[in-house]
């Protein structure tokens, strides 16, 4: 088996980049409150970017300039990324998912990444982006936190699949052949493993696995 889950970390990146964008100019308690409220009156004109917006504010601890922070409220931040879903804010299902991951909640985690991926047309080369996404963070829940859920396991494939195919990206072919051998289809397994280590544009992690021969268990097909 290949080794699990180490996508998440990268799936991670974005959400912090995102919230570091939005925080930068917040030294103080006044810019906190100053910045809420610019971001609600927004959200009478621009919902999906401004509750997005907010969810990332209440997302993390937010250190101050008098050496004190501001403590992250996760259900708040919860509450707004659930109205910029609602708004057509697609990315949010991530963010909601990761929340219930920190509280343990993983099926309600893969419910909301369902619902997002259901929202969303493979065939349109806008949403191809945010399909791969969801699809792989769908896959890295369910490897990590629900191992034994072969249901689960088998949607993961079912959503992650046509995504790979669009895309060719390495670190989807890597976590499609995980639930593969997770679900004791090796022949699968092998062939996205195979195409995620040969893939010319597999990203260094991915690269690292691949020559690490102690976290591959290849399966032995005659």
């Amino acid at each position: 088996m290949v080794s699990r889950f180490k996508v998440i970390v990268l799936v991670l990146l974005s959400s912090v980049i995102l919230f570091a964008e939005e925080q930068r100019e917040i030294e103080s308690k006044s810019d906190f409150e100053d910045f809420k409220k610019t971001m609600l009156t927004a959200t009478q004109f621009e919902p999906k970017k401004s509750y997005y917006a907010l969810g990332l504010l209440f997302s993390n601890n937010i250190p101050l300039k008098n050496g004190k922070f501001i403590q992250a409220d996760l259900q708040t931040s919860k509450e707004y990324f659930y109205k910029a879903f609602d708004a057509g804010n697609l990315m949010s299902a991530y963010n909601i998912a990761m929340i219930d991951v920190v509280n343990k909640e993983y099926d309600s985690a893969v419910h909301i990444l369902q619902q997002g991926l259901s929202k969303i047309d493979v065939d349109k080369s806008e949403d191809i982006s945010t399909g791969s996404f969801l699809s792989s963070t769908l896959a890295g829940v369910v490897l990590d936190k629900m191992p034994k859920n072969q249901e689960a396991m088998q949607m993961s494939i079912d959503y992650l699949l046509p995504y790979v195919e669009k895309q060719k990206l390495a670190t989807a072919e890597y976590l499609l052949s995980n639930l593969y051998m997770a679900t004791n289809q090796r022949k699968e397994a092998d062939n996205f493993l195979n195409r995620a280590c040969t893939n010319q544009r597999a990203p260094k992690e991915i690269v690292v696995i691949c020559h690490n021969a102690n976290n591959i268990e290849v399966s032995k097909n005659e």
